[in-house]
């Protein structure tokens, strides 16, 4: 059976991975710019892409460096407030 992971953001600063069956956290990304405003994943579930201020962060979810950024998208914007993934798109 394959594990349930569970990603959560907060205004302090960090994305959480957790193992769902057991409440028990398995990795915290920093994410120094601001707090996280949004969170969603690839569909491939191979990607988190974070939006906070003025960023959009993809990290490999996979990888145990704790930043593991793949990709970063700057914005002209002061805030990123929504965020949304195609279901049949690839990263560039």
């Amino acid at each position: 059976m394959a594990k349930v992971i569970l990603a959560t953001a907060s205004y302090d600063h960090t994305i959480r991975f957790w193992e769902a069956p057991t409440s028990m956290p398995t990795r915290t990304i920093q994410y120094p710019d601001s707090q996280v405003n949004r969170i969603a994943i690839t569909p491939d579930k191979c990607l988190l892409a974070a939006a906070g201020n003025p960023h959009v962060r993809f990290f490999d979810i996979n990888s145990n460096n704790q930043s593991a950024v793949r990709y970063s998208l700057p914005f002209s914007l002061q805030i990123v407030l929504r965020l949304s993934l195609s279901p049949t798109a690839s990263p560039p």
